[in-house]
């Protein structure tokens, strides 16, 4: 719009012109043929009486003869990606966006006709290999705005899978009108970074001190620690060289870089697993990067303790107790110690070694009463301990002669009283 205009001051009529485009129409107001339009200025420049009233009759029939206006304008497009501070102009501000970034934008737009309209924002992506992205919209799209008014269409992200230069273009159609404007603006891509290998690392891991070399593993517990520069998968397996089955492993566990997992193995024992050393190996999911220990894994194999006695004796008179140390097979073990003892009278501790056919005689005597009679094998490195308890009475037997003291008339008499 242009204007122009001219007074010989306040209250005073003078030469007006004034000249304005509207609609690719030039409205002129001058004096010719003597039609004269005033502008009456107050002292303090405030309009009295204007002839913007005619003016806007005008711009009314120029907008009955051709239509309403339908103007508007893509006024910024705003993005953000993880990691920044906030939303910033795609035009302006260069983007830190990597391959495999979600890109979200926000679009506004501006209404610069000359009634309400509906406005809908087409958003594309084109990728370097001329591939297109068309993201939906998530808030403010088809909003009937004002003239002069100012709206804003969010859209979902877009997951920049390509390294390059790639493109955006951003549509506003108002009403039935499409390509009213638009903006198309390149934007960069960067490729990721490449972790280096191994992608995790393992470096270090524990065996507990309640582990001592050589000792019976029931459960081995290990700790494990990522090092590498991102999270992985780890896992724990004991393996041996001339056994063929694993003795136990673990299932991979994903572990952030920086931190430890610890892993808890029950090994897998077979009777027949030789005691030898077996490899410790802790290693991450893609088998770049493992760490190994040789521990001398002892197999204990399930031995059987039993005890023959006499269910009673007789007080203070000497009674043989055997007992048999074989493998949970039944194989008789030789060598071995074993222990009796009467948990009644502490005193008794009665110690001997196994024949080649497993046993051990023991000579015992007990006074009366009754009593629990204790076998124990401590175990070995390779042998598993185990116990046998059996119960025994000593009292005097039926078969002998029961002394029993009776009143008389002439005085005491001592009856023996017998079986026979």
């Amino acid at each position: 719009m242009v204007f122009d205009w001219a007074t010989t001051g306040p209250y005073e009529g003078g030469n007006v012109i004034f000249i304005e485009t509207y609609r690719n129409y030039d409205i002129y107001f001058l004096d010719h043929w003597g039609l004269q339009f005033y502008c009456f200025v107050d002292p303090n420049g405030v309009e009295v009486n204007t002839f913007h009233s005619l003016l806007s009759w005008i711009k009314t029939h120029i907008d009955g003869l051709i239509g309403e206006v339908v103007a508007g304008k893509i006024l910024i497009v705003y993005y953000w990606i993880e990691g920044m501070a906030g939303w910033e102009n795609l035009e302006t501000y260069p983007t830190p966006a990597k391959v495999g970034d979600d890109i979200h934008l926000a679009v506004y737009w501006r209404n610069d006709g000359s009634a309400p309209a509906v406005g809908h924002i087409l958003a594309q992506f084109t990728t370097p290999s001329y591939e297109y992205y068309v993201p939906g919209a998530v808030s403010g799209q088809d909003r009937s705005i004002s003239p002069g008014g100012v709206a804003a269409v969010q859209f979902a992200p877009v997951t920049l899978n390509e390294g390059g230069s790639w493109t955006f273009l951003g549509r506003l159609d108002l009403d039935s009108v499409e390509w009213v404007d638009y903006k198309q603006i390149p934007f960069a891509v960067e490729e990721a970074p490449v972790p280096a290998e191994p992608y995790t690392e393992i470096t270090d891991f524990i065996v507990p001190d309640s582990l001592p070399e050589g000792a019976p593993i029931g459960e081995l517990t290990v700790v494990t620690r990522n090092v590498g520069i991102g999270a992985g998968y780890l896992s724990v397996a004991i393996n041996s060289d001339k056994y063929t089955v694993a003795a136990g492993s673990s299932y991979p566990t994903q572990v952030a870089p920086g931190g430890t997992f610890t892993f808890y193995l029950t090994p897998e024992i077979d009777p027949n697993m030789p005691n030898e050393d077996y490899t410790l190996t802790a290693t991450n999911y893609e088998g770049t990067s493992y760490i190994t220990k040789t521990i001398l894994l002892q197999v204990s194999i399930p031995t059987t303790l039993t005890i023959t006695a006499p269910s009673t004796a007789n007080p203070e008179e000497i009674f043989n107790v055997i007992t048999t140390l074989t493998t949970e097979a039944g194989e008789p073990l030789a060598g071995m110690e074993t222990v009796l003892t009467v948990p009644e009278i502490p005193e008794i501790i009665l110690r001997a070694y196994t024949w080649e056919d497993g046993t051990c005689e023991f000579m015992l005597s007990l006074p009366q009463g009754t009593y629990t009679l204790r076998a124990d094998f401590a175990g070995t490195e390779a042998l598993q301990a185990s116990t046998s308890i059996n119960p025994i009475t000593s009292t005097t037997p039926l078969i002998e002669a029961l002394k029993i003291i009776v009143p008389t008339a002439t005085g005491i008499a001592m009856v023996l009283y017998g079986t026979s």
